[in-house]
């Protein structure tokens, strides 16, 4: 039965072959007939199809991978590997072919040529950031903290807002990354004055309290986020923040009953604004507010004009009942919600 199912398999692969256009269709072929027909042989014949086909960088790392994965051959791998590198044009493909060099083969003078070409071309903040942790991480980086923080301070220079700056600060003070909380909070200092917008300073606030280690900061920052809220989306975030850096539920509960507050005068407030305050109120510990958003949320059920919507009023009900069975144990009510 097996040798039966072999012969047609192979049967249909060969009339792939004979109708395969162009590289996508060559490497899935060979892979598939790597894979399953465990035919080596076969499938170098047509991954050598599949390099005359290449065209792009991704084309020819994509089948040094599956060149390395499915027949071990390192000096094929590491010859595609080299005409990926030719080809590659931007930072994305220098990042993975670096990577995946330093991984497979553990050249890191190799991997390190290609994090410098990166460098070079990277023209926006947030590649440089990539760049910058790339070269950092435990399981394919350098180790380079040299040419980590020449990509940090590139990634400042192109730096157009404060999110970005405080993107930035995250991972300079991250211990993951370079763990210097000294710069990390020299870089958030900049982000934090140069902004008035709550959703910023909320994720500066967590920076300073989770990469930093300043939880009075972080207060002081989750303050001043707070007062530039402008919707009850914007509170409800605070406080689910405050709840998980600071576990401080007395202020969260503060933050949330004025977000509850606003959220009922909000024009665009919809089931989900109502649902999502809910379950925050359930981690803060409040069931009381919870009971009353589960219920402004019920009488939004099957009205909202986004997403929920479109996948039904049934679901806005089943994720309703879910939340009430989980927060308030309330099966009766969860019923009833079911039921509509």
């Amino acid at each position: 039965m097996v040798t039966i199912k072999i012969f047609f398999l192979k049967m249909k692969y060969k009339l792939k072959e004979k109708k395969a256009k162009g590289f996508k269709d060559l490497h899935s072929l060979g892979k598939d007939i790597a894979t399953i027909l465990s035919d080596k042989k076969w499938a170098t014949k047509v991954f050598k199809k599949a390099e005359t086909e290449s065209e792009e960088a991704h084309d020819f790392f994509t089948l040094a991978e599956s060149v390395l994965e499915s027949l071990t051959d390192k000096e094929w791998t590491k010859r595609l590997y080299k005409k990926a590198e030719t080809k590659s044009d931007d930072i994305y493909d220098a990042l993975s072919l670096a990577q995946a060099i330093i991984s497979n083969f553990g050249d890191k003078q190799w991997g390190q040529a290609l994090y410098e070409k990166a460098l070079d071309i990277g023209e926006k903040s947030h590649e440089l950031l990539r760049i910058a942790n790339s070269t950092l991480d435990v399981n394919y980086g350098l180790g380079n903290k040299e040419l980590a923080k020449n990509a940090y301070k590139k990634a400042l220079e192109l730096a157009e807002n404060s999110m970005q700056f405080t993107d930035i600060s995250s991972c300079v003070a991250d211990e993951f990354y370079l763990g210097d909380k000294k710069w990390g909070t020299e870089i958030l200092k900049t982000a934090v004055e140069k902004t008035d917008d709550s959703e910023v300073l909320r994720s500066a606030a967590n920076v300073a309290v989770e990469d930093i280690g300043d939880q009075k900061w972080g207060r002081e920052i989750y303050q001043q986020a707070v007062e530039t809220a402008e919707s009850s989306s914007n509170l409800k975030d605070i406080a689910e923040n405050i709840l998980e850096y600071l576990d401080d539920k007395k202020w969260a509960q503060e933050i949330l009953v004025k977000a509850k507050e606003l959220v009922q005068t909000e024009d665009s407030a919809l089931f989900g604004n109502f649902l999502l305050m809910g379950e925050v109120f359930i981690k803060a510990g409040d069931k009381e507010n919870a009971r009353d958003c589960f219920k402004m949320a019920e009488g939004r059920i099957g009205k909202s004009k986004g997403l929920l919507t479109s996948m039904g009023e049934e679901y806005e009900r089943e994720q309703l009942a879910d939340a009430i069975e989980a927060g308030l144990n309330d099966e009766t009510w969860a019923k009833r919600i079911r039921k509509g």
